[in-house]
This record gives structure tokens, sequence and C-alpha cells, in this order.
């Protein structure tokens, strides 16, 4: 049974709000999953944690319970700090049927450790199959599909502004 994922708000101009979160490790990579399509037009790529924002949640309270969720690191929101970069796009998500998407992206650092699926949805439990840390030279120079196309210059920008 699929489950529901929640409306964007009234009037948002979205029909879904996500918050995503660059994780690193000690060693500048940053965690990825590798999820299989559900439907055929949905590619079969490498994705930050991340997820839909819950109504009445904010993007940094999305992101914080996503990174619990998908990974098992607790982190305060306070933690993650202001959102670091953002987009707009439009998937399909069955055959034919657009929707468009607004997602706010995070940072956090912390050591290297493997993710818990303790929390994982029973669509996650399916669709997330593995996960990697990842180097950025590795995802500047891999054949394999990495959501979104512009991630490694995201990380770029980041890791010039690492403390």
């Amino acid at each position: 049974m699929p489950e529901t994922q929640p409306p964007a708000p009234e009037g948002s101009g979205y029909d879904f709000i996500k918050s995503r979160v660059l994780l690193f490790d000690e060693n500048d990579r940053v965690l990825l999953f590798f999820t299989k399509a559900q439907v055929e037009t949905n590619p079969t790529r490498w994705v930050t944690p991340g997820g839909h924002v819950e109504l009445g949640e904010s993007h940094v309270e999305g992101a914080a319970r996503e990174l619990f969720e998908e990974t098992g690191l607790t982190v305060a929101p306070d933690a993650l700090g202001a959102a670091v970069w953002s987009r707009e796009f439009s998937d399909e998500r069955e055959p034919g049927l657009f929707k468009t998407n607004y997602e706010e992206w995070f940072v956090y650092r912390t050591v290297q450790f493997d993710p818990s699926s303790a929390g994982w949805t029973e669509s996650e439990l399916v669709d997330m199959v593995a996960h990697k840390w990842w180097s950025v030279d590795e995802l500047e120079h891999t054949e394999e599909v990495i959501e979104p196309v512009e991630l490694a210059t995201v990380i770029r920008s980041q890791l010039g502004t690492k403390p």
C-alpha cells in the first residue's frame, strides 16, 4: 500500500515541499543512498538523506526528522543551521503525471557510521538498497546517476566554507 505524502501548503505553488541534508564525514565524504525507482519514469539513482516536510514542520525540522528516520542520527534542528541551497524541480510520479517540488538543503558534519534502517518506512525498506560515503571526486567521475545532477557543485561550495 503506498504511503501518503503530505501536500505542500496551500498557496505555495508546489505539489511537494522537501528538505535534504548533505551529511559529511570527517574526510569530507557525503552520505548517499541508492534508491530503486518506484515507477518506470523515476530514475534509479543515488540521493542524499531527506524527504517530505510534514504539515506544521519547518524545513529545518523536516530535515532533522528525515535525517533521524533515514540514518538513525539524532540532530537538533538548530544544529543544521540555515539552508545552504534550494531548488525547484518537476518529476514524473507515474507515467504522464508530473508534480512540482521545492527543496531546501542543509549541512551537518559527523564521523562516518553505518546508517540504521530502523526508522525506514515500508517503501524505503524496498527502495533504499545501498548506502555509500562519496568523495566529491568520485561523484564528479562516476557513471552512476546522482540526483541532483549539480550535487558535486553544491558539495564543492560547502567544502569551501568548511570550518
